[in-house]
């Protein structure tokens, strides 16, 4: 798993490759509040929202957990 870091928060990202050998994005978020390390439920991509390869896949993950940290915080 690669990680960024984005208005505090870090994303975890990481795709899955399906059965299909389409590759679908996931995403993890952490922000420290009073010293723990914080986490919220991973993120995924709705079932039909997948990619041909690894990288775009992981570059969509990246930009889903982005807008719901632009959209939650």
């Amino acid at each position: 798993m690669d990680e960024v870091t984005y208005k505090g928060f870090t994303i975890e990202f990481m795709a899955l490759r399906l059965p299909s050998k389409a590759w679908l994005p996931r995403a993890v978020l952490y922000y420290e509040h009073g010293g723990a390390l914080n986490t919220f439920p991973a993120l995924s991509a709705p079932a039909d929202v997948t990619f041909p390869t690894e990288e775009a896949a992981n570059e969509y993950a990246v930009t889903m957990a982005k807008t719901w940290i632009d959209t939650h915080k």
